[in-house]
Parts: C-alpha cells; sequence; structure tokens
C-alpha cells in the first residue's frame, strides 16, 4: 500500500505552486485554531521554566531601579525588559500573549519557506506538526526567550530572501540579542545567501556582506550590558551544566531527542525511514537549501550533545528536521500520522524511563534539579501540555516567594 501511494516529494526544487483561497484559508483557520489554543495555556501562569523568573527579575530591576543584572550568562537583553516590563502592568497574561504573538509569526514564517519547496497541504501539514509539537507551544506561551530567538531568526532570513538589508541587520541584532545559541544558525543562514549569490550576482553578496557585519557590530554593543554588569571581563560567554560523564551525555542526547517529538513518534519516524531505506525509497533533491538544512541539523545535535541539558534547546533542529519529514516518510499518511502523534503527546504522554531528581550541590543556586537515576518500562501519564498547566500556578507561588517577585521600586536615600 505504501508503494502505491503518491511520494509528497516535488520533482524539483520550488516545485510548489501557489496557495488557492481556499488553501489560504484553511493556514489562517488553522493559525487562528492554534491562537486560541496558546492563548488558552499562556493563561495559566508564567511557565515552569526557573529561568522564567529570573528574566522577570532581570527585566523588572532594570525597569525600576535602572540596575542591570543579567538573568543568566548571557542575559538576553531584548526578551528580559519586554518580558520583565510586561509584566509589571499586565502580570503573565500581557507578558506571554507577546510570545503567544511571536510563535504565530514563527509558524506563519514556517509555513512561508516550507511553501517554497512543497505543495500546500503538504506545506501546512508541516506547519501544523510543529505548531502542536508540546514543547514549542510551551515555548510560545510561557515568559521565555526561545521564541523570541526563533522569531527574529526566521524574520531576518526572510528579509534576506526579499533583498531588505536595512531591516534585517536591525532583526538579526535582535535574535542573537534574543538567543545567542542560535549564533551557529544565523551563520548557516548568511553562508547559504552568501554561496547562492557569488560569484553571479556580486553586488547582492556584497550587500549580504555588509549586513552580516553590521548585524554583528549591533549584536556586540546589545552585549555591552552584560560585560560591564560581569565585571568588564568575558565570563558570561560561559555556560552551567551539570559534571556528566559520556554516558551521561550520550543518554542525556538520545533521551531527549525522542522526549521532544514522543516515544510514539520517535519509533514511527524511525520505522519509516528504515523501512523506506531498505526499500531504496528515500531521494532527496541535490539542492544547495537542503545541504545547508542538513548540515545545520548536524551541528545544532553536535551542539546538543555537547550541552545536553533542557530539551528546548533542539527546537531549532526540530523545525529543520520536519522540513526532511516529506523526503523520509514519503508518504502525505505517514505525515498524517506523525501530525496525529503530535497532538495525542498533548494530552497523553507513553515514556520509558522515569527518573528520580535531586538538588544539584554545584549548581549556581538551589533550585536546579539534576536526574540522579531512572526506572526503564512503559509508563503512561499525563501530555506534556497538561502536566504543564497544572505545574504553572504552584511555579509562580515558588519562584515568586523564593526571587522576591515582583520587584519593587527602591526608595533613594534622604
Amino acid at each position: 500500500m505504501i508503494e502505491s501511494m503518491q511520494s509528497v516529494v516535488p520533482n524539483r526544487f520550488n516545485g510548489a505552486t501557489a496557495m488557492t483561497p481556499k488553501q489560504a484559508m484553511n493556514l489562517l483557520v488553522m493559525l487562528a485554531i492554534l491562537f486560541v489554543y496558546y492563548l488558552l495555556v499562556s493563561s495559566t501562569g508564567y511557565g515552569n521554566d526557573d529561568d522564567i523568573f529570573r528574566i522577570l527579575h532581570s527585566g523588572q530591576n532594570l525597569f525600576l531601579n535602572h540596575e542591570y543584572h543579567p538573568s543568566r550568562f548571557q542575559g538576553y537583553l531584548v526578551p528580559e525588559i519586554i518580558i520583565g516590563v510586561s509584566s509589571l502592568f499586565g502580570d503573565h497574561y500581557l507578558a506571554n500573549v507577546f510570545s503567544v504573538v511571536l510563535g504565530i509569526g514563527v509558524l506563519y514564517l514556517f509555513h512561508y519557506f516550507v511553501s517554497k519547496v512543497f505543495e500546500a497541504d503538504i506545506s501546512l501539514i508541516l506547519t501544523l506538526i510543529v505548531g502542536f509539537n508540546p514543547l514549542f507551544i510551551i515555548a510560545a506561551t510561557s515568559s521565555m526567550d526561545y521564541i523570541y530567538g526563533l522569531f527574529f531568526l526566521l524574520l531576518g532570513a526572510l528579509l534576506l530572501y526579499k533583498e531588505q538589508y536595512l531591516l534585517a541587520i536591525f532583526i538579526f541584532a535582535l535574535a542573537l540579542s534574543s538567543r545567542l545559541s542560535n549564533a551557529l544558525l544565523v551563520g548557516f543562514v548568511f553562508a547559504y545567501f552568501l554561496f547562492i549569490s557569488y560569484p553571479h550576482h556580486k553586488g547582492r553578496f556584497w550587500k549580504i556582506f555588509t549586513t552580516g557585519f553590521v548585524a554583528l557590530l549591533l549584536t556586540i554593543a546589545s552585549y555591552i550590558p552584560v560585560y560591564i554588569a560581569s565585571g568588564y571581563n568575558f565570563d558570561f560567554l560561559g555556560f552551567y551544566i551539570q559534571g556528566y560523564d559520556w554516558v551521561g551525555y550520550v543518554t542525556r542526547f538520545v533521551y531527549k531527542n525522542i522526549s521532544l517529538i514522543s516515544l510514539p513518534s520517535a519509533v514511527f519516524i524511525f520505522g519509516m525511514i528504515t523501512y523506506n531505506f531498505f526499500k531504496k525509497r528515500i531521494q532527496f533533491n541535490h539542492s544547495i537549501l537542503l545541504y545547508f538544512v542538513v548540515a545545520a541539523i548536524l551541528v545544532e545535535q553536535i551542539k546538543f550533545l555537547r550541552i545536553p541539558i533542557q530539551t528546548s534547546f533542539l527546537l531549532p533542529a526540530f523545525m529543520l528536521l520536519v522540513t526532511l519529514y516529506p523526503y523520509l516518510l514519503k508518504t502525505k499518511r505517514a505525515l498524517y500520522i506523525v501530525l496525529a502523534l503530535t497532538v495525542f503527546y498533548n494530552v497523553v504522554n507513553i515514556d520509558f524511563l522515569k527518573f528520580t531528581y535531586e538538588l544539584d550541590p554545584d549548581a549556581p543556586d538551589d533550585r536546579t534539579l539534576v536526574a540522579t537515576g531512572a526506572k526503564t518500562g512503559l509508563f503512561v501519564s499525563p501530555g506534556i501540555i497538561i502536566e504543564d498547566v497544572k505545574q504553572r500556578e504552584a511555579s509562580k507561588v515558588e519562584f515568586f516567594e523564593y526571587m522576591k517577585l515582583p520587584v519593587k521600586k527602591k526608595q533613594l536615600d534622604e
């Protein structure tokens, strides 16, 4: 049956056709549904990542007392200001709305790019697979900076594609000042556009090169406050990670890649890829863009293997990998199954490990948990979104008390 189904991969790069009015309406309806869904999730609290509350403290303190204390090593000034200030005026409702809007913006931009390669119905399925991924939903409904970096990165890529170089300078600077960990991806974007411009379009080549150089200068300028707050040194360029042995690194790398998409999805995708590989059905279009996408995925995965901390670090690599699903899974039916399993992951989590956690005594604070052991088996629990929503209010109470939030305006000494 699989062989008899039409392949979802276009015969050539840029083989997609323009959306019909009905297809455009389908996209808008699905984005509207996701927007409402995201708003409902975002209304339940700031989120559960302890870094969220560090961002709140940093931004609120900067606004009220004009003192800058970075939320983490690099700081990420742009989301700290937006999240911190908005939380003072509208609590988590207003702070999270910005994330929701940016999340929908990311999906729209993602769809725009994949629709340049695939037909409209395939592009919509791929966009929904990203949009219903629980880790993406959490990023798009929490007062966290992941979605800021993704949005500005994709918007910057669109501006380069549209040859809007002046605006692209500022957008890429915002992307890197929102999430410095995306620096390698920004580099891939510029490398791709430079590669396809030279030597036939030298004028465009130098405009792109200048755009990247000036954006880099603006990015460096945006980290001057962090540099000053760090005592005029570059210690802020470091990161914290528990002292794992090589088994710990590999185990976390594999497990977190699986937990990003769910165990059922991972089993199904791996099974389909294996089947298609042995049937010699996997064929890629040999395009420069495809090579860059694969290289970017590999680099992001290698980076995560070095720092296998939060699963959300994998979101950029996940979005890139989704663009390869039509090549790897081959059929529209397989894509629909992945979409169904992704939606299912929101409400039911089927796992193969159950971890035990303890506070890490070597962490910078006394609130960092580290997995110290795990049971193997087949465990069924409420889905990622259900668990996240249930814990948000408790996280707010705990971290507001621990970090003395909201920040108070200091009184000047008389």
